[in-house]
């Protein structure tokens, strides 16, 4: 099933309660060991974590990753770092360790604006050399502005570029970032699928009341029910043959195994009009 194939677990809930909709707080273990049954089950093999996910590695630890490829994400670089290359290289090797782990498949930027700054060439020759060393397999970058994305990519080869994209934020889709993507021949990876559980939300926090328009438009295409709301968000974004990973976090292990029981890759019509460009919506760090 090509969900399977795309499919990357984002691990944000497993050490902290994630997302605006999360009515479970952090996953507790019994549930991790039922999630992980499933990924085995169904062959999916990758995993988005990150070095600043509070206990995520000491959780992960107690997780048999033996057949997982794990992708993780290095946190912003001290201004003060005296020694960038070493940095690095301590974060990639003690992480490693922490979760019982030889290689990663991909390290990623957290902060892709340490790429704009005059520490970028050390940053990138220490990726390098950890790849030539082999314990990490790929190189990347997080972003939230496919502007900066640009201007990095065109002086630094990364492998992977990590994005978000939704029914909602669809500035993936822009001709000039697409074909820029594709001549760089980066994966593409996607985060918040489902705005961090706003499409999938009855009832969103009245902060979110100036797009009621655009969410009512969403909530009758999906008859307001839970599970049609995150097939569609997944089937949106599936249908874009451009994508190589969908990261998805679940609450429970059950989410989890309905969407893989339900899901179809169908020819659906998406409503042009609940496309947004307004960053105070589709970027959750501009929400608090």
């Amino acid at each position: 099933m090509i969900l399977n194939k795309k499919l990357c677990i984002g691990s944000a809930q497993f050490g902290t309660k994630y997302g605006v909709s999360n009515r479970h707080g952090k996953i507790k273990k019994k549930e991790l060991d039922k999630l992980f049954f499933i990924l085995k089950k169904e062959k999916i093999k990758f995993l988005d974590t990150s070095i600043d996910y509070r206990n995520c590695e000491k959780i992960l630890n107690k997780l048999n990753l033996e057949n997982i490829e794990v992708i993780s994400k290095i946190p912003k670089i001290p201004k003060k770092c005296l020694d960038i290359n070493k940095w690095i290289e301590n974060k990639v090797v003690s992480s490693l360790k922490k979760i019982n782990k030889k290689s990663f498949y991909a390290i990623l930027l957290h902060n892709p604006d340490d790429m704009l700054s005059n520490k970028a060439h050390i940053i990138y020759k220490s990726l390098i050399n950890l790849k030539k060393s082999k314990k990490i397999k790929k190189i990347g970058i997080s972003i939230y502005d496919f502007e900066s994305s640009i201007r990095i990519l065109k002086k630094f080869n990364f492998d992977i570029i990590q994005c978000p994209y939704n029914v909602i934020d669809r500035r993936l889709e822009n001709s000039r970032y697409m074909n820029f993507f594709k001549k760089k021949k980066v994966e593409i990876h996607v985060r918040s699928v489902f705005l961090q559980g706003l499409l999938l939300m009855k009832k969103r926090p009245s902060k979110f009341d100036k797009w009621a328009k655009l969410f009512k438009i969403w909530d009758r295409m999906n008859k307001n029910n839970m599970l049609q709301s995150a097939l569609n968000a997944i089937n949106f974004v599936l249908k874009n043959k451009n994508i190589n990973k969908i990261i998805l976090g679940f609450e429970n292990s059950n989410q989890l195994k309905s969407i893989l029981e339900n899901f179809q890759n169908k020819k659906t019509n998406y409503p042009t009009n609940i496309a947004s460009k307004d960053l105070k919506l589709i970027n959750p760090n501009n929400w608090n």
